[in-house]
């Protein structure tokens, strides 16, 4: 069977940095303008020191195995609701002190962080030098998004 042609569906109207939209309204948003940097800098972390020592590396290792085991206990709490009422069905003291409170402590833990945690920030800097993080953000601006 013969080789198949290759079909190249690049137009000469694309070759803007607009990718297809004909406008040149939006103008790039990486520019110092926008305190942004056209190239990607390396994130030095400043809560902890560079090269991260061996226990500092242990528990970056240990957090990056743990935290995303954490996304699933938010939904195993509540699907145990059913299994801790059904437990305590025949006594109604029971069902209050567990079941209410079972259900206070999922509720609690739902809408606890409705506020910024430096602490947490500061704690996954210790994945900078794990996973090589890069940013687009000038070291002169104060930017907090």
């Amino acid at each position: 069977m013969p080789p198949r042609p290759q079909i190249n569906h690049v137009h000469e109207e694309d070759d803007d940095d607009t990718h297809g939209n004909n406008s040149k309204s939006l103008p790039v948003a990486a520019t110092v303008e926008y305190g942004r940097s056209p190239t990607l800098i390396k994130a030095v972390p400043s809560s902890f020191p560079t090269p991260l020592p061996w226990y500092y590396n242990a528990l970056s290792k240990v957090s990056c195995l743990v935290v995303p085991g954490l996304f699933y206990a938010g939904p195993l709490l509540w699907a145990s609701m059913g299994p801790v009422l059904f437990l305590c069905r025949t006594n109604a003291k029971h069902l209050l002190q567990y079941g209410g409170g079972w259900m206070l402590f999922n509720a609690f833990l739902t809408f606890v962080p409705i506020r910024k945690w430096p602490y947490f920030r500061q704690f996954f800097q210790l994945w900078y030098e794990r996973y090589d993080f890069h940013h687009n953000l000038l070291p002169t601006t104060n930017n907090s998004t």
